[in-house]
């Protein structure tokens, strides 16, 4: 029987078993999404659709294409260049949108270490392809 990755409790509904997360922590997670919204500092550069952008504004502000979808860590919102709450919350939503989120939520500390933790400040632009890459290495490594 699958269990909630977050809580360890069965998963019986087939949509918590797609998300790999149970109703009660999914609920948590979208009521800290609401609560926190207002203070997150993120702003946007555009849809995320292939290639994940990371830049400053003038203000030096970190800008995105990264939607903040599933709230963990980061109340002031998204940050790169270091081992960050901020950065933490970045790298699982890079994974929610390439992977399931039973995956974004295995891998994504190890990803904010391997990709996020060395970008400088200034920013950078990561490549869709690659992301796809080293989820299929990192699940490959897991399962097979």
């Amino acid at each position: 029987m699958k269990t909630c990755l977050l809580c360890n409790k069965p998963l019986t509904e087939p949509e918590s078993i797609a998300r790999g997360i149970g109703p009660d922590c999914w609920e948590k997670i979208q009521a800290d999404v609401l609560r926190y919204r207002h203070s997150f500092a993120d702003r946007y550069c555009g849809m995320l659709t292939e290639n994940v952008l990371l830049k400053r504004g003038n203000d030096d502000a970190p800008l995105t294409n990264v939607t903040h979808k599933v709230f963990l860590h980061a109340t002031q919102g998204y940050e790169w260049g270091n081992t960050s709450e901020g950065a933490a919350d970045l790298a699982l939503n890079i994974l929610w949108h390439f992977a399931t989120p039973a995956v974004a939520l295995r891998w994504y500390q190890v990803f904010k270490r391997d990709f996020l933790a060395t970008l400088p400040y200034e920013g950078g632009e990561i490549e869709g392809k690659v992301i796809r890459q080293w989820i299929k290495d990192k699940t490959r490594t897991l399962f097979g």
